[in-house]
């Protein structure tokens, strides 16, 4: 079993991933493994600020969910 982050608090602060409702969001370390496993970059790796396009968040929501289901 994971150790809650002693950091999520302060990371979610700084958070620019518009999902705020992710089970990752603000735990940078899984965070950053999803995407990676994922192929893709999280919005604070590309620099991204809140405003990702309705596609892309549907993508990305669709995602979410099928992971959750594995």
């Amino acid at each position: 079993m994971r150790k809650k982050c002693p950091n999520k608090k302060d990371n979610e602060q700084d958070c620019p991933c518009p999902f705020t409702e992710c089970r990752r969001h603000g735990i940078c370390c899984e965070c950053l493994q999803y995407h990676r496993a994922l192929g893709s970059r999280t919005a604070c790796i590309t620099g991204f600020r809140k405003g990702f396009s309705e596609g892309e968040l549907e993508e990305i929501q669709e995602a979410e969910e099928n992971d959750e289901e594995d």
